[in-house]
């Protein structure tokens, strides 16, 4: 919420897309935001629970790297996101080679979602 209180990433009537959205608060957040006539979707391979009973929020259980997910997400939109937000992060073995690895895999799905996600 300060985030948006100082930088004004969201307005009414916006389309949202969270990548790595569990635990949801993004969600609540940008959904407060743009109102309802805006729209929030977002992923992660751990399911919003409880789910939010928010009208326009929809949040699904994916993994980023799975390109089949970003069409569910573009339907509930109804077109392009204005904004995306991504803090998802892999699962941290310890393994400094193995997490790196995890790491550059995660971002490459990211960048490979922006053509298709954003406006």
């Amino acid at each position: 919420m300060e985030i948006q209180r100082t930088q004004r990433i969201f307005r009414r009537d916006q389309r949202v897309v969270d990548l790595g959205c569990w635990p949801g608060g993004w969600l609540q957040v940008a959904a407060e935001n743009v109102g309802t006539g805006g729209r929030v979707a977002g992923v992660d391979l751990a399911p919003i629970d409880p789910p939010l009973k928010l009208e326009n929020v929809f949040a699904m259980p994916g993994d980023l790297a799975d390109p089949s997910v970003f069409p569910a997400l573009l339907e509930f939109l109804g077109r392009r996101a204005d904004v995306l937000l991504c803090d998802a992060a892999p699962k941290l073995t310890g393994v400094r080679a193995s997490d790196r690895a995890r790491e550059e895999a995660l971002l490459e799905a990211v960048e490979g979602a922006l053509a298709e996600l954003l406006r």
